[in-house]
């Protein structure tokens, strides 16, 4: 939850920085007015998508320790594979 209110901080930041960048650079110009409202909406599109996605963090700890532990058996399942190969080629 703390790394997407980073991502969306550090968006709204970039555009602060660069929009401060470009007009001070720039000039007041209309291409540095689009870029910087297009940019603008993208932040704001971004800030939303990330805001409304409400994943429950229990809810994802367990499909992760689900993966975990399905991977855990495939490995196993691997190891006992190449042990059989392994005595096959000895005999």
């Amino acid at each position: 939850m703390e790394s997407k209110k980073a991502m969306i901080a550090i968006a709204w930041v970039t555009l602060i920085v660069l929009g401060t960048m470009f007009i001070t650079l720039g000039g007041s110009r209309l291409e540095n007015y689009l870029f910087i409202g297009v940019f603008f909406f993208f932040n704001l599109v971004f800030t939303i998508v990330i805001g409304l996605e409400r994943i429950p963090e229990g809810k994802l700890d367990t499909e992760v320790a689900e993966q975990l532990n399905e991977m855990r058996t495939n490995i196993n399942q691997l190891m006992k594979m190449v042990e059989d190969i392994k005595k096959a080629i000895e005999e």
